[in-house]
């Protein structure tokens, strides 16, 4: 256990002398900030891309249907006996006459009524005929716009060219100097 606890304070010891050896080989000894005269700048464009909407609209030919008003027999007879069937089952509970006639008359009706609403709801008549209908739908296209982004700026300093993108035009480039030995 002692032999495990000295190899890693020794490994930490050797580790922690090679970070302390690099980073000071590495840091500069000297170093300052000279400002650089910017003697031109260049503008710098974007693409932006944006979603233009427009209306896109046609002609179509659609087929017209007549609604059929008068309820199907059919439908308010089936409508009226399983209304009466379930006025009746629904009413056996109670003893009296009158109530178990009064459910079962209602449910007659109330089943009629209803059986005539659904099927006359869902009987279309085709007339053969068409009629032209204006259809428009919401489309979108992209669009490029160039945009500025900013500006290239350019100075000189001992011969080499230093160039520093910002968003805005600048006088001066901050040009960080240093010197190692």
């Amino acid at each position: 256990m002692r032999l495990v606890l000295s190899l890693i304070v020794l490994a930490f010891g050797v580790l922690g002398c090679a970070n302390s050896s690099y980073s000071s080989l590495n840091e500069p000894r000297n170093t300052h900030t000279k400002y650089v005269k910017v003697e031109k700048y260049v503008r710098v464009y974007d693409d932006v891309y944006e979603d233009i909407p427009y209306e896109d609209c046609y002609d179509k030919k659609v087929k017209i249907y007549e609604q059929n008003q008068a309820p199907n027999p059919g439908a308010v007879i089936v409508g009226s006996v399983v209304g009466g069937l379930l006025g009746n089952k629904l009413s056996r509970k109670s003893h009296h006459r009158f109530n178990r006639r009064a459910a079962t008359i209602g449910g007659v009706a109330l089943g009629g009524v209803l059986g005539g609403a659904l099927s006359s709801k869902h009987q279309r008549k085709d007339s053969n005929s068409y009629e032209i209908k204006r259809v428009c739908e919401r489309k979108y296209r992209q669009q490029k716009r160039r945009v500025l982004a900013g500006y290239d700026n350019i100075g000189y300093y001992d011969g080499m060219e230093i160039v520093k993108f910002s968003t805005q035009k600048l006088r001066q480039i901050p040009v960080r100097i240093s010197i190692d030995y």
